[in-house]
């Protein structure tokens, strides 16, 4: 009897080793002033503008990931640069504060037919570089999806920008990102900083779950009856063209 319960001690002790180690992550999203956004009390923010989210109880050893799928109104109204026939979207200044070991993320656009969808990464260490990953093409039946791997992500700051042509009669246009990885160093609690921008009035889902257990999950509207910000590198046709370039050589010193 005594020999079993050892066996069974060993083999919950095992089975806690594999599952990894435990993170009882807290997530709040707060905009511009500081004010909690949720999806019940002040679930809007304007084109451009700055959100938080606290996080605490990231561990390290934590397998962590960020679904963020965006949802743009494209039959609502003319778009923010009075294009009729643009999608547009895009995360400026996401800041990673930690290092993500086998990481992994996936980009998509739905109901659109000519694509361009860019990563851009710009590494928060002396000597460090600025990456970028640009995919252009065609969607199948709508769909444009690619998924990358790396062997790591350092601490730094990360942009994204999805550009496309809907398809006929689309009154939604999806754009999608995900990245997981596993935090390998770094603080336990920390603050990601991002904007965002998009061409048409939009809803987006962010959802960031730890070793498989979902830790926020809300939903919030963008306000894009706005002008979206001009840079000289920009053109009339794609306001969001030269925001990732003005952006990194903004933060490279440039």
């Amino acid at each position: 009897m005594i020999k079993k319960n050892w066996y069974m001690i060993v083999v919950l002790g095992l089975i806690c080793l594999l599952a990894g180690p435990a993170s009882a992550l807290s997530v709040t999203m707060l905009n511009a002033s500081g004010t909690i956004v949720s999806g019940t009390t002040n679930n809007t923010i304007m084109n451009g503008e700055n959100v938080t989210f606290n996080i605490s109880g990231m561990t390290n050893g934590t397998f962590f990931q960020w679904n963020v799928t965006n949802h743009q109104d494209m039959s609502s109204f003319t778009s923010a640069s009075g294009n009729t026939n643009t999608s547009a979207f895009g995360n400026l200044n996401i800041t990673i504060p930690f290092k993500i070991g086998n990481a992994a993320f996936t980009m998509s656009e739905m109901n659109t037919t000519e694509n361009t969808m860019i990563v851009g990464n710009y590494e928060n260490k002396a000597g460090g570089q600025y990456h970028e990953l640009v995919y252009n093409g065609s969607s199948v039946n709508g769909l444009f999806s690619r998924t990358n791997k790396l062997d790591e992500i350092v601490q730094g700051n990360m942009s994204t920008r999805w550009v496309a042509t809907p398809m006929a009669g689309a009154q939604y246009v999806t754009n999608g990102f995900t990245i997981n990885g596993t935090k390998v160093d770094g603080p336990e609690t920390f603050d990601m900083n991002t904007s965002m921008y998009s061409e048409n009035p939009a809803t987006v889902n962010v959802e960031i779950s730890a070793n498989g257990t979902i830790a926020y999950n809300d939903t919030f509207s963008i306000i894009a009856n706005e002008t979206l910000p001009n840079t000289s590198s920009g053109s009339g046709s794609d306001p969001l063209t030269g925001l990732l370039t003005s952006f990194w050589r903004w933060v490279s010193g440039q």
